[in-house]
Order: structure tokens, then C-alpha cells, then sequence
């Protein structure tokens, strides 16, 4: 037979749960990245913080589509529209041992007709310390170029 006091104690353990995880601190990027002909690569004002990680493509012109700062939560999933045919979706999914995110990315792929369900086109999971980046690529555009999506974590 439990007391009331035991009861007590089990009921406040039970309701008790461990604090959350801190969300982690991301911006993200989408670039159009496209061949223009220029001598010297073009990179617009958003995508100027981001230059180094998009100067070794093969592309000459960079112009950024969205940039965004978010605090992604573990295990809820962000939705983001990239331009009229991508959208990606953010999984925060825990550190590791080294404080590396886990960060879950899918992009998907507008639909081709009325109704339809949009089709997955890349998922990826990063592993981003702090101060990280990475860049998915791929991702072709109307102008015969390229989405480029590139992430970093504060």
C-alpha cells in the first residue's frame, strides 16, 4: 500500500520532466546563382556575408532569393518557401558530444500540376558546430542556373 505522502512524491516526479533543449540559432540563405557572362563575379548585398562559400562554384552572378535568422526548437519542424518552385523544411534533431546540431534538411519540389503532392528532391542531414556552415547545392532554377541554400549556425 502507497501513503499519501508517497503518492505525493510520485505525482510531483511524474510531473517533473527534464528541461528542454535549447533551440539552436541558424541563418539560412537561398542564392540564384546563374551564368551571365561576367569577368568578375557579381555577388548582391545578402549574399556578401556568405561569399566565400559561393566564390568556387562555376557560376559568375549571385543574387540572394530569401535570408533569414531563426531559432529552430528539437524536434519541430520549420518550414521555409524558398522561391515559387522549393521549399525546405528544418529538423532540429539534438547535439552530439561535441555540440554539434543535428540538423535535418529537406527540399521539396513544387508540384507539376493543380493538386498534386510536391516531390522530395534532397534530404540531407548536417552536422553544424558553432559558427558552422554548409551549403546544399543542386537545385536548378528557371534561369538555367542553380538554387544554392547555404546554412550557419550562431
Amino acid at each position: 500500500m502507497v501513503s499519501v505522502p508517497g503518492l505525493t512524491l510520485i505525482a510531483l516526479l511524474l510531473g517533473c520532466s527534464a528541461p528542454g533543449a535549447q533551440p539552436v540559432s541558424l541563418h539560412y540563405w537561398a542564392v540564384e546563382a546563374t551564368v551571365e557572362g561576367r569577368e568578375i563575379p557579381s555577388f548582391d548585398a545578402g549574399a556578401a556575408p556568405i561569399k566565400s562559400l559561393l566564390e568556387d562554384l562555376s557560376y559568375d552572378t549571385f543574387r540572394t532569393v530569401l535570408e533569414k535568422g531563426d531559432h529552430i526548437e528539437q524536434d519541430r519542424d520549420k518550414s521555409v518557401t524558398l522561391n515559387r518552385l522549393y521549399a525546405m523544411n528544418l529538423r532540429f534533431t539534438g547535439t552530439d558530444d561535441t555540440d554539434r546540431a543535428r540538423l535535418v534538411v529537406t527540399v521539396t519540389l513544387a508540384p507539376r500540376e493543380l493538386g498534386g503532392l510536391p516531390r522530395k528532391v534532397v534530404e540531407t542531414t548536417l552536422l553544424l558546430a558553432p559558427g558552422g556552415k554548409a551549403r546544399v547545392c543542386g537545385l536548378r532554377c528557371e534561369k538555367g542556373g542553380e538554387i544554392i541554400i547555404v546554412l550557419s549556425r550562431s
